[in-house]
């Protein structure tokens, strides 16, 4: 989200920023917005009076320490704070009874994929206009895991009705996301590491669906760090 407009407007304005390597880790926030992804790299509202209330809003101290405040007070009933942890607040394990299948899926949101194709596309050229190099890494999910051969989903307890099924169609959505990833990589040569199907991370290394825990970032870091050890010079 708004990886492409901040090599426009951000990274040219850091002085003596010239990384050899941007890493792009990409994914899952595309699979949330979906079809409406683009608005989230125009980053400029159309209307003049919004722009000018959003400069006012982003040069005041006070309004500054208002949205850090309701911020903190959002990921808390959110939980998605360090130190919170899903499974520790209300969700639950269930079995996947529905199961989605992936050449219907993908013909469903074709166009979706083809858009994240495209700005995946462009971000690599303007990595690569900025001098540097892009590597794009994969994104796994934590809502997800086998036991006993058996596939099971973190829920919420509101989620849970009658006649509702628990259904891997998020984890199928992911991997679509992330095949497309892998296959921009191939076709514009450039360097992908396949982090979602090459890492080990257990439920406790998230603290909800999406966010690693401490323990999941830092074996993030170690896999990360393993794979530049093959390719820095």
């Amino acid at each position: 989200r708004g990886h492409i407009v901040a090599l426009e407007r951000w990274f040219p304005n850091i002085e003596g920023f010239k990384p050899r390597f941007i890493l792009g880790y990409v994914g899952i926030n595309d699979v949330a917005l979906g079809s409406i992804g683009n608005q989230y790299d125009n980053m400029e509202s159309p209307s003049v009076s919004r722009r000018i209330r959003q400069y006012l809003m982003n040069h005041s101290v006070f309004y500054d320490s208002f949205r850090k405040f309701r911020g903190w007070l959002l990921a808390g009933d959110a939980k998605v704070m360090h130190g919170s942890n899903s499974m520790r607040n209300g969700s639950v394990w269930r079995p996947v009874i529905r199961k989605v299948d992936p050449d219907q899926m993908r013909s469903h949101i074709t166009g979706e994929l083809k858009e994240y194709k495209r700005r995946l596309k462009e971000l690599a050229l303007r990595i690569k206009e900025f001098g540097s190099e892009p590597i794009f890494v994969t994104q796994p999910r934590g809502d997800y895991m086998k036991d006993d051969d058996q596939l099971l989903t973190l829920v919420s307890q509101d989620q849970i009705h009658a006649g509702w099924e628990p259904s891997n169609e998020s984890q199928i959505k992911m991997r679509l996301y992330n095949d497309i990833t892998m296959s921009v990589c191939r076709e514009a040569k450039i360097m992908c590491f396949d982090l979602a199907q090459n890492i080990k991370l257990e439920p406790s290394d998230f603290y909800d669906s999406l966010h690693t825990m401490p323990s999941g970032s830092e074996k993030i870091a170690k896999y990360l760090h393993a794979q530049f050890l093959g390719v820095i010079k």
